[in-house]
Order: C-alpha cells, then sequence, then structure tokens
C-alpha cells in the first residue's frame, strides 16, 4: 500500500511540474490560461502530446506536426517535481513518525502536504526560471517567503496546527537575507543579486535556525565547486579547441555571471529532506 500511495503521490508531482512547466516559460511574457501548442509550428496540442514524461518518450522528443525537436526541460521539470513530491511523501512519515500513513489526522497531513507541495513547487519553478534568466520573480518568490514562514509555524508541533517557534529559527531568515542584501548593496549587485536575498528569508523561515545555517554554508561549497568545475572544463576546451562544447562553457571566466539560486535550492533540499549536516562535514576534517 506504501509503495502505491508514493507511486500516485509522484505521478501527482509530474502533473504539476507540466503546469510549472507552463509558468516558467509564460510568465510575464504571455498569459498562463489558454491551449498549449507547439513553440515552432503553432499546432494546438492534444491531450495525447500532453501526458507528463510519457507523451515526450512516445514522441521520442519531437513535436508530432513539423518533427521539431521538444525542449527536455519539459519532462526534467516534471520528473524533478514528481520525485519532490515522492521526497514529500515520506518527510512527513517521518516527520509525524509513524509507520503508516494513515496513522496520521487527516487534516494533519493534507495541510502539511498542500503547504510543503507549494513551497517546492515555487521553488521548482524559480530553480529554472533563474537559469534561464538570472532573475527571481516577486510573484514567485513572495508566496515562498510566506509559505515558509506558514511551515515554520505549523512544525513546530505536529500536534497542533499552528504553535511559536523559537527566536533562533525565527529569526534564521532575517539574518540570512541581511547577509545576502549586504553582499548585493556594497557589491551594486555584481556578487549577488537582490532576489537572492529574499530567496534566503524564505530558507531560513523553512528550515529554521540549524539547518538553515547548514543549507547556507552547503550552497556556497556547491556553488564553488560548479564553478571551479566550469573553469576546469574551460581550460580543457580551449586546450583542445572542441568545437562541440557549449558556447557558455567557452566562454565563461571569473566574471562571468551564474545564476546562485540554484545553489540554495540544492542546499536546502539536502538539509530539508536528507538532514545534510555542515557541521558534520566540518567535523570530519578537524575544523
Amino acid at each position: 500500500m506504501l509503495a502505491y500511495l508514493a507511486t500516485l503521490f509522484f505521478i501527482f508531482g509530474t502533473v504539476v511540474g507540466s503546469f510549472l512547466n507552463v509558468v516558467i516559460l509564460r510568465y510575464d511574457r504571455m498569459p498562463l490560461t489558454g491551449r498549449s501548442g507547439c513553440p515552432s509550428c503553432g499546432r494546438v496540442l492534444g491531450w495525447k502530446e500532453l501526458v507528463p514524461v510519457l507523451s515526450f518518450l512516445i514522441q521520442r522528443g519531437r513535436c508530432r506536426g513539423c518533427d521539431h525537436p521538444i525542449s527536455r526541460q519539459y519532462p526534467l521539470v516534471e520528473v524533478a517535481t514528481g520525485l519532490v513530491f515522492l521526497a514529500i511523501f515520506f518527510f512527513l512519515i517521518d516527520f509525524y513518525q509513524v509507520s503508516n500513513i494513515y496513522e496520521i489526522p487527516l487534516i494533519f497531513f493534507g495541510s502539511s502536504f498542500l503547504i510543503l507541495a507549494s513551497v517546492w513547487g515555487l521553488l521548482v519553478a524559480i530553480f529554472v526560471y533563474d537559469l534561464y534568466h538570472k532573475i527571481i520573480p516577486d510573484d514567485l518568490v513572495f508566496p515562498f517567503i510566506f509559505l515558509s514562514l506558514l511551515w515554520l509555524f505549523h512544525s513546530v508541533s505536529p500536534d497542533e496546527f499552528l504553535s511559536f517557534p523559537s527566536l533562533w529559527d525565527l529569526f534564521i531568515g532575517p539574518f540570512m537575507f541581511l547577509f545576502f542584501a549586504s553582499l548585493w548593496f556594497f557589491s551594486k549587485g555584481t556578487w549577488m543579486g537582490f532576489g537572492d536575498a529574499k530567496l534566503a528569508l524564505g530558507m531560513g523561515f523553512l528550515l529554521g535556525f540549524y539547518y538553515g545555517l547548514s543549507a547556507f554554508m552547503l550552497s556556497f561549497w556547491i556553488g564553488a565547486g560548479v564553478a571551479l568545475a566550469l573553469l576546469a572544463f574551460r581550460s580543457v576546451v580551449n586546450d583542445f579547441g572542441s568545437q562541440k562544447a557549449p558556447a557558455f562553457l567557452k566562454n565563461i571566466g571569473l566574471k562571468s555571471e551564474i545564476p546562485f539560486a540554484p545553489f540554495l535550492i540544492i542546499g536546502t533540499a539536502l538539509a530539508f529532506f536528507f538532514h545534510m549536516d555542515a557541521f558534520g562535514i566540518i567535523s570530519l576534517f578537524g575544523i
């Protein structure tokens, strides 16, 4: 039964991911309502072409009308959202400390899932949008901040809908916001965007003091690791003169602008779902 329910949550997540693709691609460009169509030939898509993941696989990643390649973003976002919803399902079982989901009162499970599904759906959209446009829309980050604050008050006691969190958990979000906002202010936006500061505020509310700081450090470690890896690959590409390498890899340098929100979100996911402890990692090195 657990496996059956987990599969349903994954499928539901892929459906939500399909909607998130619409938000990501149409935000600030066109209305979110209206029929989906092929961006190449403009043909309105039928329901058989809109089944999350499966339609992409059956059509081999191409439009049935004009044979134009379909962006891999569609199935990747759908699968990612499905996995996130699956992670939320198991997170709540662990959160309520039960072996069977039916032991959780429906009102508590439903409210918890609704909050977390909305939070992580927004984070998936922010992740991809920032990768494309290097900006975090206020219409996505402000609801994330509010829902993360709601989760902070909701998560204090599993048996109550709202309870007051500790001051440490309440103020880590504003502290992280001030840190990133200071980087943005003193660098005039060259080191960090102000959207990252707003995202960090919600991260602190979502994770609380200890795991908020862990996600904070994990984000910088991951960002530094990716930046070094990109520079190393660029050096290899330049040395061997590969013509097939992506243009962004050839042009990347120390002054290149790399969106930081994806690293913040990855750090948040590691701390939230896997309880990854940056302080524990530091202690392994005897620091």
